[in-house]
């Protein structure tokens, strides 16, 4: 008899972390053919991940909830998430992130569903306290939480009130995404304004807040300063995108600095990056370091949530303040100079990557836990 599994997510959008992991996640536990599982997003984001959920057999439906009206007309929305889960019957529900852990946990206590589990992607630095007790109340209705790293579980745990022992860790697993077998390195810097010698650091990811991809922009202008042949490379789309330009064009850097926008293949520019430059306020266990470790990409951080947690300062990457642009462009200055650093960090990563963070260990940790909640 197979496992009934329903996960709630916030959306199906192609450009979220969260929502690629469980993509993974979902694919390794298609292959045990032990699973029935069903996807549901509360809310509709373009580009989504529909059809590659489709492709393994995995139907979606969207509740089309809309965070801008008050929450009294989005009652009809939330409970047509009790009619889906009475109707699917599962064994197991899974809760992706907030707002979906509360109104997941919740909804599935009203619809009866015998195990509720929360998935926890990210420490939320500026949660508000509404948020932190609904995700107190809520926890009676959990079985257990699974947590993408060890900072992760401690901060939810004493904040809010969770016992550790009810918070599991199964950190993210990437696989190796190659290049197209036609891609020309070169070639692809000349369509985007890259010269050949060229120096390029970026960074990949949603132009939100607690990315901070306006730091990267600060850094860019005071190391432009000491390299002409600089370049800021950043990809990605999201509410802070028109701000970002804003921010590019008020300091005069528009010549160095390219804003690509959303794009479907982010490696393809992740290949032609010198440094990987990740300028977070917080992180919950960036997969986006982890992909620059397996393309050999030396690795620069904030010293902050995640990133400290993730990275080994001067060994699998470098660390440098999160508010101090002038010491930040000395620390990238310092790497940027040291070739011998540089290919130390490098294989480091590899390494890194290779031995903690592959699909196969995460997707067996996921089927193990479901196992085993399960069978009691």
């Amino acid at each position: 008899m197979k496992i009934k599994l329903v996960i709630f997510l916030y959306s199906l959008a192609n450009w979220g972390g969260a929502e690629h992991i469980i993509l993974k996640v979902c694919r390794y536990l298609q292959n045990t053919r032990l699973y029935d599982i069903k996807i549901i997003g509360l809310v509709d984001e373009q580009p989504s991940l529909e059809k590659d959920f489709a492709q393994l057999g995995i139907t979606t439906k969207s509740l089309f909830y809309n965070d801008k009206k008050s929450l009294c007309l989005q009652l009809p929305t939330i409970f047509r998430l009790k009619k889906i889960l009475k109707e699917e019957k599962p064994d197991i529900l899974l809760n992706v992130l907030f707002p979906c852990i509360v109104l997941g946990g919740f909804i599935g206590k009203l619809a009866k569903v015998p195990i509720i589990i929360g998935n926890l992607h990210g420490p939320a630095v500026f949660k508000k306290k509404i948020a932190i007790l609904l995700d107190r109340f809520v926890s009676r209705y959990y079985k257990g939480y699974i947590a993408v790293a060890d900072h992760i579980k401690k901060q939810f745990s004493t904040r809010e009130n969770i016992p550790e022992n009810k918070i599991s860790v199964i950190p993210n697993g990437i696989e190796l995404k190659t290049l197209p077998k036609d891609f020309n390195r070169d070639n692809f810097r000349t369509e985007w304004g890259i010269g050949k010698n060229d120096i390029v650091i970026g960074t990949i990811g949603r132009t939100y807040r607690e990315k901070n991809q306006e730091y990267l922009v600060e850094i860019g202008q005071h190391l432009s300063k000491l390299f002409p042949n600089l370049k800021v490379l950043i990809v990605g789309d999201g509410p802070l995108f028109v701000s970002l330009k804003k921010k590019v064009h008020d300091l005069g850097i528009e010549n160095i600095c390219i804003l690509t926008g959303w794009q479907t293949s982010p490696i393809n520019f992740l290949s032609i990056m010198d440094l990987f430059v990740l300028p977070s306020h917080y992180e919950g266990m960036p997969c986006s370091i982890i992909e620059a470790w397996q393309h050999k990409i030396p690795v620069a951080g904030t010293k902050v949530l995640g990133i400290q947690d993730l990275i080994k300062d001067n060994t699998t990457g470098i660390l440098f303040p999160k508010d101090n642009p002038q010491q930040a462009s000395d620390t990238l200055l310092a790497l940027l100079k040291n070739r011998k650093l540089q290919d130390t960090l490098i294989i480091n990563g590899y390494n890194q990557w290779h031995n903690k963070f592959s699909v196969e260990k995460m997707g067996n940790s996921y089927h193990n836990y479901f196992q085993n909640l399960h069978g009691q």
